[in-house]
């Protein structure tokens, strides 16, 4: 049996490693013969980190849609279609934000519930995942017949982060 457990956001890094300890011995106690596999904690400066890079990347993704679309047509045409795309942006995180839930697990059910009537037989779903949601999304996929896991894909630190999902 696996089992993830959840911890709620620790005020400093020290604070959530102390919170860590306490889980994992409270569940040796508990439990004889447990074994925790893997402990995983996002501290404050990696989510600041994430943020930054994220904001970094959308910067420069703008950038080359106003340099592309410049050369090829007018160089208006390029700042028309980076403010919409900028628009899009804002607007689709905004939506997540508001009705995505917590977790963000609804879009992705969202998204599964669509695979149905848009993916087609033998088609492959891929779906980039954030961080400590393999399970959910395990489990996500498990509850939709038509679809089948076929494998969890690692990010180069050899988090889990991609799955790749085939329909039926």
């Amino acid at each position: 049996m696996r089992l993830l457990i959840r911890l709620g956001q620790q005020p400093t890094e020290a604070a959530t490693q102390q919170a860590v300890a306490r889980v994992r011995e409270g569940l040796e106690k508990s439990v004889p013969g447990a074994k925790v596999v893997r402990t995983d904690a996002v501290g404050a400066s990696v989510s600041a980190e994430l943020f930054r890079n994220g904001l970094l990347a959308l910067a420069i993704s703008l950038a080359m849609i106003l340099v592309y679309i410049w050369f090829r047509f007018e160089w208006q045409f390029g700042v028309g279609a980076t403010l919409s795309t900028l628009h899009d942006v804002v607007t689709t995180v905004g939506l997540f934000a508001i009705f995505g839930g917590e977790d963000g697990m609804r879009d992705v059910e969202g998204v599964l519930v669509a695979t149905d009537a848009r993916l087609r037989r033998d088609g492959w779903l891929l779906m980039e995942f954030g961080f400590g949601q393999e399970e959910d999304i395990r489990q996500a996929i498990a509850r939709h017949p038509a679809l089948r896991l076929d494998r969890v894909v690692a990010d180069l630190q050899g988090l889990p982060r991609t799955i790749v999902a085939q329909r039926l």
